[in-house]
């Protein structure tokens, strides 16, 4: 079909670009122009385009144009809601949910809190006192209840001292369901880390809860410096990465082409349950999003991972919640899976037909790491200055022991009424990540191995995409000759 420039050449990536840009200027405008003119102009750009239905040109332009406006006026209305859920003049009583068991660091117990007393349901960090004569937050889990008086800090955090919280019964029956069974599965998720951890936790311990149940709050920065100067600090945040593993494991209790229907509901339905089982993160989030649209179009015999699956995952996104856009694991999460869809296949072909299994797998792991790379080093170096040189080596070793982790860290949850079976499955999977932080320790202490305090700003960011994306159209227009 001949597009001529219009809207069907990946429509969703387009919207999604156009929503991007409403968002970012809508942020900076917020102060200046109603949300209500923005969603006018939204709603007449609409109108327009159906009233015009034949000339796609100015229906294409008509549609962009909404998306921008929309952009605009959900950044507005955001902002807004955040400044009027502002609590920082003075101290007050508030009733609240615990998210999450506080995890001790020097002085005090960080963990998260949902506060039940505001018009709004508002997320905080709660840093809670402990010393010596007093460690009850110590034994706090999800879904415990607590009243704390304190001063709610703008930046989202409050600082509560041994006198001023408690245990209480709260009420959650107001609750959305949606939020209550977040409650309940965060809950079982402490249950789950409770019976899983030792007395004193261990570092394999943390790293498996980080693996397959998305916590890391406890991850100590010494581990962290480790994964994250061997190039797989990835492994550590969940992600596409272990969202798939995890799609393909569960897959293959299918049969391939009998009960493809149920099976890929039955399959999505678990990963659903995931995601609320490990927090809703927004890299998780996208992943669900994109292997639902997946396993949608894979029962129809259709290609499911496009530009417009993932541009369809950004628009979800940010149309619900317009804050994303600003979070670093949003950014970095999006811009790996484009480049992989961008750049995966010509990098690939540079490679060749591969007819030894290994080296095919080989081939394939560099292939979507320099890939991913090229989408999130200059993030990488904008927020954290540091870049890693093995990070190809890493991959090729580490991604079949991740494999083999979540693998066990399935069969041992699944065995959680079976006492023996959970702790035998247990220290197989502790034995394995042993190994895995040896590999990691061992590429981390290699000659060369990251370069650090390399720190871009946003302009010198954006030059270096613009760089990347200069080079990627030159050598698309001008391949051919190259390979005669």
């Amino acid at each position: 079909m001949k597009v001529n420039g219009h809207i069907q050449l990946y429509p969703l990536l387009r919207i999604s670009v156009m929503l991007i840009l409403g968002i970012f200027v809508g942020s900076y405008l917020c102060h200046y122009v109603s949300g209500w003119i923005w969603m006018a102009l939204t709603f007449s750009c609409l109108l327009a385009a159906l009233l015009i239905n034949n000339r796609p040109v100015c229906v294409s332009v008509l549609i962009l144009s909404a998306s921008f406006f929309y952009g605009e006026g959900i950044a507005t209305f955001s902002i807004a809601d955040d400044e009027s859920n502002s609590i920082i003049e003075r101290k007050k009583e508030h009733e609240a949910v615990v998210l999450g068991q506080p995890v001790k660091k020097d002085k005090t117990a960080a963990c998260e809190l949902l506060l039940l007393t505001q018009d709004k349901l508002l997320t905080i960090k709660c840093l809670f006192v402990v010393d010596e004569s007093n460690k009850s937050a110590l034994i706090l889990h999800a879904g415990d209840g607590v009243i704390v008086r304190s001063k709610i800090r703008k930046e989202g955090y409050t600082f509560v001292k041994n006198d001023e919280w408690k245990p209480a019964v709260v009420d959650v029956s107001h609750l959305s369901l949606l939020t209550r069974t977040k409650i309940i599965a965060l809950e079982f998720r402490d249950n789950l880390l409770g019976k899983f951890f030792d007395n004193e936790k261990q570092a394999e311990e943390l790293i498996v809860a980080a693996l397959a149940l998305g916590n890391k709050a406890a991850i100590s920065s010494e581990t962290r410096h480790s994964y994250s100067i061997a190039g797989i600090s990835h492994v550590l945040a969940l992600s596409g990465l272990h969202l798939g593993i995890i799609y393909t494991l569960i897959m293959l209790l299918f049969p391939k082409k009998r009960l493809r229907v149920i099976s890929q509901c039955l399959v999505l339905l678990f990963i659903w349950g995931y995601v609320l089982l490990t927090g809703f993160s927004y890299s998780v989030v996208r992943s669900a999003i994109m292997l639902t649209i997946f396993g949608v179009l894979s029962v129809a015999n259709r290609k499911g991972m496009s530009l417009n699956t993932l541009s369809f995952a950004v628009i979800i996104m940010l149309v619900f919640h317009p804050k994303a856009l600003w979070d670093v694991g949003f950014q970095l999460s999006f811009m790996a899976v484009l480049a992989i869809l961008l750049f995966y296949q010509p990098i690939r072909a540079i490679f060749g037909e591969v007819s030894n299994r290994f080296l095919r797998y080989v081939a394939d792991v560099i292939s979507v790491s320099l890939a991913a790379q090229l989408g999130t080093f200059p993030l990488v170096l904008h927020y954290f200055g540091q870049f890693s040189n093995y990070f190809m080596l890493s991959n090729v070793i580490i991604i079949p022991v991740v494999y083999v982790i979540l693998f066990l860290s399935l069969l041992m949850f699944c065995s959680y009424p079976v006492d023996w079976l959970f702790m035998f499955i247990k220290q197989i999977l502790i034995a394995v990540v042993e190994w895995l932080n040896s590999l990691v320790v061992w590429i981390s202490h290699l000659p060369g191995a990251s370069f650090e305090n390399v720190y871009v700003n946003v302009s010198q960011t954006f030059a270096i995409y613009i760089l990347i994306g200069s080079v990627s159209i030159l050598m698309y227009f001008f391949r051919k000759p190259l390979i005669r």
